[in-house]
């Protein structure tokens, strides 16, 4: 009986100690955890600081892409005087009117040359909005991320207790 008892004994203390070295380790893996969720939440927040970067960058491209528009546009308004002006003096001679028959090619070409230009600040100012756009879907989902990784709270004070599920309790996110 007494071998018996003492059997029973040395099974209760086997499964103690391998209870023990499961804790330990389920410690150890708890901590790690943690670890990487402080590391994925710095990430984010860099991430987050690019991303605030980006959109400011853009949004200063875009200012300088409606200045540029503006200024286009009033090159064209100079051009289309000058071909105007060019027209009426080419009336009175035709030394002169040979002479404004090259200005106004120059003329034309220029027109071309701003509208080649437009075209170029548009394609440029839809891709500034196009950057604003993933910069802001970027931010949304470093904010969504953050949420998700708020749930996880680990507490050195629980780290050695089970919640008799075997699994780690989460913090539930409040609706």
């Amino acid at each position: 009986m007494i071998d018996g008892v003492q059997k029973g004994v040395e099974e209760s203390v086997k499964a103690t100690e391998k209870g023990t070295a499961e804790v330990e380790e389920g410690t150890k893996l708890a901590a790690e955890a943690g670890n990487s969720l402080t590391e994925i939440q710095e990430a984010v927040l860099a991430v987050t600081n690019q991303v605030e970067l980006i959109s400011a960058a853009s949004e200063e491209v875009t200012a300088s892409s409606d200045e540029m528009v503006k200024s286009m546009e009033g090159v064209s308004a100079i051009t289309e005087q000058t071909t105007a002006a060019t027209e009426e003096m080419a009336a009175s001679n035709d030394q002169v009117q040979q002479a404004m028959g090259r200005i106004s090619e120059i003329t034309q070409q220029s027109g071309a040359a701003i509208e080649e230009s437009s075209a170029s600040t548009e394609e440029l100012t839809s891709q500034v909005e196009e950057v604003v756009a993933s910069s802001s879907a970027l931010g949304d989902m470093a904010n969504t991320l953050t949420k998700a990784i708020s749930v996880f709270k680990l507490n050195a004070d629980d780290a050695g207790s089970e919640t008799g599920s075997g699994e780690p309790e989460t913090e539930k996110l409040a609706a």
